[in-house]
């Protein structure tokens, strides 16, 4: 069974624009160790799958009072600076 623990090296607040970095935006992304926050929503981890610097996340969401379970990919750039949602292509960069 896989661990619900998001790895050290992904966690930490993320902006898809740099610049929004400390602001409530829409492109603005929380990874906690057990949970993800996004603008529209988020939720508790229920597992995480790492190989290599990608992690397959799997997440009870709630986003404007709908829960459903989802299932990304997402990607760590080698310098840590940035993640990919493979599933989307969307990049956040790490705020700091």
């Amino acid at each position: 069974m896989a661990a619900a623990v998001i790895p050290v090296d992904f966690r930490g607040a993320w902006n898809m624009v740099a610049a929004d970095c400390g602001t409530t935006s829409e492109g603005s992304m929380t990874v906690e160790a057990h949970a993800l926050r996004l603008y529209e929503g988020g939720g508790p981890v229920t597992s995480v799958v790492r190989r290599g610097n990608v992690i397959t996340v799997t997440a009870t969401w709630n986003a404007e009072g709908t829960v459903e379970k989802v299932a990304f990919d997402m990607r760590l750039s080698p310098d840590g600076e940035t993640i990919t949602n493979l599933t989307t292509g969307a990049v956040s960069h790490r705020c700091h």
